[in-house]
């Protein structure tokens, strides 16, 4: 035993080779930034705003074009490397902008995940989607013609850490 090896470098390593489930957590919101990044805007939806905060412009854009808003709850490890996460989608769009439109497409894209190539943050192995709903109308959200529809997904997929 060296002396300039601490003790608890050598804990932390036994620990680690033991108990290779403990891993840092996926960055979950990281992976859903990078699918809908690839995904939009698009030739069909060439209009699309992602945003996983609320803006307060969100209304005015989404009477221009189509803002998708996105939040993903915290992962939770159930398998080495095997994540579970929820998202929730919104969208907000003018009636000329086809806000069911784009919610269906939204549907179809979240389905297609476990389909797409990794991310920095891992891999979609599947993915669990409710199909879009008219979640308010004009007058919950402020806007004079701007809909809002929502869905949201249960998600598993791999970390990119290796073990």
């Amino acid at each position: 035993w060296s002396s300039d090896v601490c003790s608890s470098d050598l804990t932390d390593n036994i620990f680690q080779r033991l108990a290779i489930d403990v891993r840092e957590s996926i960055d979950a919101e990281q992976l859903v930034y990078e699918l809908l990044n690839r995904a939009y805007p698009c030739e069909e939806w060439p209009d699309v705003k992602v945003c996983s905060e609320l803006d307060l412009p969100l209304n005015a854009y989404g009477e221009r074009g189509q803002v998708l808003l996105y939040y993903v709850s915290a992962p939770e490890q159930f398998d080495r490397g095997l994540w579970r996460f929820g998202v929730t989608f919104t969208v907000l769009a003018a009636d000329c902008n086809n806000p069911h439109g784009f919610a269906r497409h939204l549907y179809k894209t979240v389905q297609g995940w476990p389909f797409e190539e990794s991310t920095t943050a891992g891999t979609v192995g599947t993915v669990s989607v409710t199909a879009q709903k008219r979640q308010s109308d004009s007058k919950e959200n402020q806007g004079k013609n701007v809909k809002e529809y929502g869905l949201s997904a249960v998600v598993t997929a791999r970390d990119s850490f290796k073990a």
